[in-house]
């Protein structure tokens, strides 16, 4: 049991300590006042009104404006709008359609044989040349890389069936 009381011992001083100071203020605000020493009302304006006459002229008082209250206070200002950039030049126009058909390639791939449509003829062409205004810039084993102004296209060589999954 005194283990139990040990315990509350550093709240004690505590507690004496705020109920001094509540009966304190309790003693305080029920204290009754000087009557002499608190001025009534008349005595206040009579004060007030010596202190204007002493003061001068009176001040002239200025009319209440009304439109300071209606002013936004809140609002975002929308800022000017800006010019939109000059669109961007058009891409170039695509090179028109090429009318070739690859019909085979060299085993070396150092040849590549086309059929122009537009010429209705067979040509057998090598890195290096033209056809319908299209340099050849590459023959690979299965497709031929044309270029006309820095566009590249490419023609495959269809196959009814690939050479490695042919028949043996």
């Amino acid at each position: 049991m005194a283990g139990r009381h040990a315990k509350l011992k550093p709240v004690a001083p505590v507690a004496i300590a705020g109920s001094l100071a509540f009966a304190a203020t309790a003693i305080w605000t029920v204290w009754p006042t000087n009557a002499d020493s608190v001025p009534t009302a008349e005595q206040v304006l009579a004060e007030v009104e010596g202190q204007r006459q002493q003061s001068g002229p009176a001040i002239e008082p200025v009319s209440f404006d009304m439109a300071a209250f209606h002013a936004p206070l809140w609002v975002v200002v929308a800022p000017e709008p800006v010019a939109p950039p000059p669109p961007a030049p058009p891409p170039p126009a695509p090179p028109p359609p090429l009318r070739a058909s690859l019909l085979a390639i060299a085993r070396d791939a150092s040849h590549a044989v086309l059929h122009d449509q537009d010429a209705d003829r067979v040509v057998t062409l090598r890195v290096g040349d033209t056809i319908q205004r299209r340099t050849v810039t590459r023959i690979e084993p299965s497709r031929v890389t044309l270029a006309m102004n820095g566009q590249t296209q490419t023609l495959e060589l269809g196959y009814a069936v690939r050479p490695s999954e042919a028949p043996r």
